[in-house]
């Protein structure tokens, strides 16, 4: 009789990707055409409201109004839709409205009940739609009524947010 085999599952994750949904099955999403001229927008980035309702671009004031958090998706065509950093314009991508998601933050997460903060204006290095706790001039919008950490890390990098925008009416600019 040949030997038994035995397979193993870890459920915990210990690599993370930007715009990871942790359980889809329990999210709220939407679609949305990303309407940028020329821009690719990253997974795991907050978007703004387009143009059109169902539009989509990147954040550039503090007074965006917000439409979701762009979720990572492996149905795309690697040349006409995936570009070097992002999603193309003019293609179709799935957004958060409510739900744990994996996302770039600028710095340390020391307490689940941080802050949250979008950026909307980048400059430099920045990112706009990557997160943060603390306010960084006008460049962010505090999220905190509809936002909350999920995890805690030490340093810029991967962390889970919580985020609910269903009746979202809450963004403001930080002043």
């Amino acid at each position: 009789m040949p030997p038994s085999q035995q397979t193993s599952v870890n459920l915990s994750m210990t690599e993370a990707i930007k715009g990871l949904v942790i359980n889809p099955l329990q999210a709220v999403f939407g679609d949305a055409l990303n309407e940028e001229a020329s821009a690719q927008i990253q997974f795991g980035v907050m978007v703004k409201q387009g143009s059109a309702d169902d539009g989509a671009l990147l954040q550039t004031v503090a007074s965006n109004v917000l439409k979701g958090i762009v979720c990572r998706n492996h149905a795309y065509a690697q040349t006409s839709e995936l570009g070097t950093t992002g999603l193309k314009p003019d293609v179709v991508m799935p957004f958060l409205k409510r739900g744990e998601i994996w996302v770039w933050t600028e710095e340390t997460i020391s307490s689940l009940d941080d802050a949250v903060r979008t950026r909307a204006v980048a400059a430099g290095n920045e990112n706009a739609g990557d997160f943060r706790t603390t306010a960084d001039t006008t460049d962010c919008i505090l999220i905190s009524k509809f936002a909350r950490w999920a995890s805690t890390r030490t340093g810029a990098g991967l962390v889970r947010l919580w985020i609910d925008m269903l009746g979202e009416d809450h963004a403001v600019a930080d002043t």
